[in-house]
């Protein structure tokens, strides 16, 4: 992060503790609770949020050599990452061209340059191309280039692989980053996630809908409550620096050490050594940015009650894991209690409104992330389903 918007954010963190404030949204927000148990909003969404717009499918680190591989769902579509001999990314419907077949099935792989189908063994390289049908005389008229693996439009950007999970001829998924990305580019840039080695990555269902599992990430009201015994002590209680690009975010939570900066040379100011930030890449992924290291979380819906949560730990290649396993695998458990901390909340707030069946979750004017989340997801489900067809 450049230090002039380093010394920005600081600004603004001591001028909120020297006047006891935070950052407020105008208003609250009512969000109704229907909202997160109608399963007719649940593929809603889907449609409208995970099928036709560009989502973080992967990070690069995940996918660093030719052969590698990743299979996932988004939207509840089958997708398959590959990276080819050269070094290309790409993406494809995960299915069989002969009779729909999943391709893959194995999340995560290496060194796989061709993919063999396991029903009939139909073969595909690993840029999509059929290269074999057994027997294949019994397909007389079949020509091999229209029965190639379905391309998925996919780009590679700032460590993180973007894919459309919907071939769309009429979105250009570089100028959609472009232009979504535009305020915030420069601070992925200089994340350098494409320079991190992913450090045992963690995974776990959790028994409540996406939506407030999203939001028990995007403030710090919480803390004081819920980290009262683990995190809580570094931090404020209900201190926030928000700031909006289109519908991403940026969240400074500062830490209590922050106030030492105040001593400190201006051109010396590393606000990553006194605060954690949080980028929110909308829809589902949190990076979670701490002094040395980098928590990537996506949240994965599966159905209207049921998410999956996917904790990656980023550290910089310029270390070695071998040297410093025990030290990284300590600040790996504090990242997943501390997450599990706010998942279990999460059911449990699930599972509390569902059987209350009140009308409305209110936001607070301090839970400002939250509002932009959803304020987000309205408007593009508005939009989407304005479009013809």
């Amino acid at each position: 992060m450049l230090l002039n918007l380093q010394q920005s954010l600081i600004d603004r963190v001591l001028a909120h503790l020297a006047a006891r404030t935070t950052d407020l949204a105008p208003s609250e927000r009512k969000v109704p609770v229907e909202n997160y148990f109608s399963s007719k909003r649940f593929e809603l969404e889907q449609r409208s949020i995970f099928q036709q717009r560009p989502v973080v499918a992967a990070l690069s680190a995940m996918l660093q050599r030719p052969g590698d591989f990743s299979a996932l769902d988004l939207g509840g579509v089958p997708v398959l990452l590959s990276r080819d001999r050269q070094g290309k990314v790409h993406a494809h419907v995960n299915a069989c061209r002969h009779r729909g077949t999943k391709l893959v099935w194995q999340a995560q792989g290496s060194d796989m340059h061709t993919f063999t189908c396991p029903y009939h063994a139909w073969s595909y390289s690993n840029d999509g191309a059929l290269l074999g049908i057994p027997h294949g005389h019994c397909f007389p008229n079949l020509k091999k280039n229209d029965h190639n693996l379905i391309p998925l439009p996919v780009e590679e950007r700032f460590g993180l692989i973007w894919v459309l999970p919907q071939p769309k001829a009429d979105l250009d998924l570089s100028d959609f980053l472009d232009h979504s990305l535009s305020g915030i580019s420069e601070d992925l840039k200089a994340l350098e996630l494409e320079h991190h080695i992913v450090f045992k990555p963690h995974e776990r269902n959790w028994r409540a809908n996406w939506k407030v599992l999203a939001d028990g990430g995007l403030e710090t009201y919480h803390f004081r409550v819920v980290h009262q015994s683990s995190i809580y002590p570094f931090f404020f209680d209900n201190l926030l620096v928000f700031d909006r690009f289109s519908h991403h975010q940026r969240l400074v939570l500062p830490k209590r050490s922050i106030t030492e900066l105040a001593k400190v040379e201006r051109n010396q100011w590393n606000l990553r050594s006194h605060a954690n930030l949080i980028y929110f890449l909308f829809p589902n992924i949190v990076l979670l940015i701490q002094p040395d290291h980098i928590a990537v979380v996506t949240i994965s819906p599966i159905s209207v009650s049921e998410s999956r949560i996917t904790v990656a730990m980023l550290i910089p290649q310029s270390n070695t894991i071998e040297k410093d396993v025990e030290y990284w695998e300590k600040n790996r458990q504090i990242t997943i209690s501390a997450l599990d901390e706010d998942f279990i909340v999460g059911e449990k707030i699930f599972e509390g409104a569902r059987s209350i069946a009140f009308p409305h979750f209110v936001f607070g004017r301090n839970e400002l992330g939250i509002s932009a989340f959803h304020e987000s997801l309205e408007k593009i489900i508005m939009e989407q389903e304005k479009e013809p067809g």
